[in-house]
């Protein structure tokens, strides 16, 4: 399995944060439309900015994310001015889940 995390920061970024859950279903939508897609999350940091993960089978899959969500911030985000995001990926080593 691949993860990547974005980094979303900027003036704007807690307007991005309220953005991305009033287009909850849709984003919802093209995540799930992702190909070896597996899991998403979303939260607020301390310093405002926005960060997200995405877990897919494959680094394939993490990078067909990346394609995703640059295309939907271009779409719906672009009048917020955020910075390009900070990108972080690799594989992933274990989870533990509850």
């Amino acid at each position: 399995m691949h993860v990547v995390m974005r980094r979303y920061s900027g003036e704007n970024a807690q307007k991005f944060g309220a953005l991305m859950v009033e287009h909850k279903s849709e984003l919802e939508a093209l995540l799930r439309g992702v190909k070896g897609f597996n899991r998403w999350t979303a939260w607020k940091m301390e310093d405002g900015s926005v960060m997200t993960a995405t877990i897919c089978n494959d680094k394939a899959g993490c990078d067909n994310s990346i394609r995703v969500a640059r295309e939907w911030v271009g779409k719906n985000a672009a009048h917020l001015g955020l910075q390009a995001p900070q990108i972080s990926e690799g594989e992933l080593v274990h989870q533990i889940m509850a």
